[in-house]
């Protein structure tokens, strides 16, 4: 995207509730700063990779974001059902700042990697990290677009009563503000969403970041 038309984006969504997704980039001040110098409230980091890691740049990238006047910080965690629930749970809980007060996004992703064969353990692996999160205090969501959750979880995830404790984040790249298209572009059995990715690989602040995001 040009600057011009980004520029004319971030005017129209002056008024909207705007987000980005900057899992992607390698956090600098000077990024952080100039997003939320463009309307920017809300952004969100990773702090858990595939295999478990924590980021140690989370941290960082939480103070760069307060700094900016940016108070809502997300916490994106990949998911892998090979790890344990109450070790990841554990782990990305106590990297987390105390004064952290934004979502932990669980991020299903399609690759075989990360998830057994057993569709029924899936659906389960999901639910008891969300109650993981949940019984320490946290906000939980999942983060994914109709088509990785149709290949990962199917529908037989679609009665899960835990799954539909956690908020939901959903992808359709038509660059339209808002959650009119959830109820086809959105996933499982959701009905009101949280955020939206309308636009990816956005050049902006000097960085390639993962999408923009409504809320």
């Amino acid at each position: 995207m040009n600057k011009v038309c980004l520029f004319a984006l971030l005017v129209a969504v002056a008024s909207a509730n705007l987000a980005a997704d900057i899992s992607n980039i390698q956090l600098s001040r000077q990024t952080v700063s100039c997003l939320g110098s463009k309307n920017v409230s809300r952004v969100a980091l990773e702090i858990s990779d595939e295999r478990g890691t924590i980021n140690k740049d989370f941290l960082t990238g939480f103070i760069f974001a307060r700094d900016a006047g940016i108070y809502t910080v997300d916490a994106l965690v990949i998911v892998n059902d090979n790890l344990t629930t109450s070790g990841l749970s554990a782990n990305v809980t106590a990297a987390l700042p105390a004064t952290f007060n934004g979502t932990v996004w669980l991020q299903v992703l399609d690759s075989q990697n990360l998830w057994t064969q057993d569709i029924s353990r899936r659906i389960s692996y999901l639910e008891n990290l969300i109650l993981a999160f949940r019984q320490r205090g946290l906000s939980v969501g999942i983060y994914s677009d109709a088509k990785t959750w149709a290949s990962v979880i199917g529908s037989q995830g679609a009665g899960s009563e835990t799954l539909k404790f956690a908020s939901v984040w959903y992808v359709n790249e038509n660059n339209v503000q808002s959650f009119d298209d959830f109820s086809y572009a959105g996933f499982g059995t959701w009905t009101k969403p949280t955020l939206k990715s309308f636009q990816k690989n956005v050049y902006t602040c000097y960085a390639m970041i993962a999408s923009l995001v409504f809320y």
